[in-house]
């Protein structure tokens, strides 16, 4: 399952396999009045008929110097793809397209538009029972990510949402890595940390999120994953001092932490 090619005079684009030929020539022909009027990059936005959700970005001259072979915006597509063959429930990207921008050499990469909450969002009308059922669901999606290989290194409640039958959905596809090999410890702990951070947040707090709903999450982590070698009091320990010193960074930088 490899993405194709397709070009028009002045656009070109690699597509999910599949995307139908029609719907490809359709985003070729369209691409150029995608962004809204006024709009400058980098925007995103829901956008198209069928409906998609659209990121556009500009290459800089800096940006073809030093990333020359594309980076990881343009490389969404195959991490997609790899994700789907793992059965990892990802936002997937059905395109990436090239041209001429309004200021600079043109990225558009289109997306499955999922209806859907944030997770902040959505655990504020659940009540304890559905809202630990979610939390459940999520602790294993994140343990199967890492056992397949694959991380998230921005893994927060806004790049998690909530499609309208409860389940978590993994976004942001810019700030996943592909490692080909299963999650080594320490990344296994970053990302958690990073999300633990989150379970801090306003939001939660506001929904009377409880540190012991963050307990139990990272419970069915350790429970569901194939790594036996994770030792359970040093892995939350580590977590849970990481994810402190994430608040109190933002704290101190007056950054609201999401």
């Amino acid at each position: 399952m490899s993405p194709f090619e397709l070009s028009s005079a002045s656009h070109r684009g690699r597509f999910h396999p599949r995307v139908e030929r029609e719907l490809a020539v359709r985003m070729l022909e369209s691409v150029a009045t995608i962004v809204p009027t006024g709009a400058r990059a980098p925007w995103r936005g829901k956008s198209g008929c069928p409906e998609y959700f659209v990121k556009y970005r500009e290459l800089s001259l800096l940006d073809r110097i030093r990333r020359p072979f594309g980076n990881a915006f343009e490389r969404s597509l195959e991490l997609g793809i790899a994700l789907e063959r793992r059965g990892i429930r990802v936002g997937t990207p059905l395109a990436i397209l090239r041209g001429p921008g309004r200021f600079g050499p043109g990225r558009w990469l289109y997306m499955d538009a999922i209806s859907g909450e944030e997770l902040g969002e959505a655990i504020l009308s659940l009540g304890d029972s559905a809202r630990a059922t979610l939390f459940h669901h999520l602790a294993q999606v994140i343990a199967h990510l890492h056992d397949a290989g694959f991380r998230q290194r921005d893994l927060k409640a806004p790049n998690i949402l909530i499609d309208e039958e409860s389940n978590p959905v993994l976004v942001d596809l810019e700030g996943m890595r592909n490692l080909g090999r299963r999650a080594p410890r320490h990344l296994r702990i970053k990302d958690l940390a990073r999300l633990a951070a989150s379970f801090q947040s306003e939001g939660f707090v506001r929904a009377g999120v409880v540190v012991e709903e963050w307990e139990k999450l990272l419970s069915t982590y350790l429970m569901t994953t194939v790594d036996s070698d994770l030792d359970s009091f040093s892995f939350r320990e580590q977590v849970t001092r990481l994810a402190s010193e994430k608040a109190e960074w933002n704290a101190r930088k007056g950054r609201i932490l999401s």
